[in-house]
């Protein structure tokens, strides 16, 4: 399946799913608590569809931990004396958590995608073109995901689904690829929005360094995690070392833009001061919201 191959062995197999398993529910953790922030003390103040995406995004990420722990059960517990090899069949769980880390990724790179709208409010209409190349790669990272997915429900066994294995590794360099360029093409659009939006004041430049800071930031860490995946999928074949990054993600997106709402809320106390002057007129104090109210974040 992959460039290099490592011996089937109970430890490469069900071990590695151990030790995703255990990752994804820290990360999960930190994922339900900053919801749960955001829920009680932020959420009143943004628009519905914000409401619902994190709402989605947070479902799915409990969706996916409940899978990937019912196929560890499965393959660690119940089926712990099979001896079929690739003749075992394939459960449903396994299609069913990846596709949850590919939904959440798809609608956290659209959350993102109506930020960068928001922002280009107070710009030249143009400025919105470069929103084509991201909802691209987001489309595209969906619907090769999905098709990964689609191999996996429909194969009875691991037999079946090793006749797809040239299929899964195209899909899947393919589905790695386009997240991780999503994400930079993401960065890089907000960088340059939030530097358009600098004004004198000092105060303001100080909140906008910070918001570059955190989107490198965010974007270094989900695309790392996409990248691993790919790479582990490749180069450590005959293990499932390469899920530990593939569940990171899902709950890293979940993360990411929970915060960006929270991490908006804490600046508050930095803009209002400048709230009445017309000097800061356009500045991202007034359009980067998840509303797209001309409001100070």
């Amino acid at each position: 399946m992959g460039l290099k191959r490592f011996p089937l062995t109970y430890a490469g197999m069900q071990g590695s799913q151990l030790v995703a398993a255990l990752i994804n529910c820290i990360f999960y953790g930190v994922a339900l608590v900053v919801t749960g922030q955001y829920a009680r003390r932020h959420a009143r103040k943004d628009p519905l569809f914000v409401k619902v995406m994190i709402g989605m995004m947070i479902i799915l990420a409990t969706l996916q931990n409940i899978f990937i722990n019912h196929q560890l059960y499965l393959d660690v517990i119940t089926n712990h004396t099979e001896t079929r090899g690739l003749e075992a069949p394939i459960h449903f769980s396994l299609g069913a958590k990846f596709i949850c880390v590919y939904l959440i990724t798809f609608i956290a790179q659209f959350f993102f995608v109506t930020r960068i709208w928001t922002l280009t409010k107070n710009l030249a209409r143009t400025a919105r073109f470069t929103l084509i190349p991201i909802i691209g790669c987001a489309l595209l990272q969906v619907g090769s995901g999905s098709a990964i997915v689609h191999y996996e429900s429909t194969s009875a066994t691991i037999a079946e689904l090793a006749t797809h294995a040239k299929w899964n590794r195209t899909l899947t360099a393919i589905q790695g690829a386009s997240t991780a360029a999503c994400d930079i093409a993401i960065t890089a659009t907000l960088c340059y929005l939030y530097q358009a939006h600098r004004s004198v004041s000092s105060k303001v430049n100080s909140a906008i360094d910070r918001l570059i800071i955190y989107a490198v930031n965010r974007a270094a860490a989900t695309s790392l995690s996409a990248t691993l995946a790919v790479f582990f999928y490749f180069f450590i074949n005959g293990t499932y070392y390469f899920v530990i990054p593939t569940y990171m993600t899902g709950q890293l997106y979940v993360i990411s833009a929970v915060s960006v709402l929270t991490s908006h809320e804490s600046l508050r106390g930095v803009n209002d001061p400048i709230a009445n002057d017309d000097s800061e007129r356009g500045s991202v104090t007034k359009f980067d919201s998840a509303s797209g109210s001309e409001k100070h974040v």
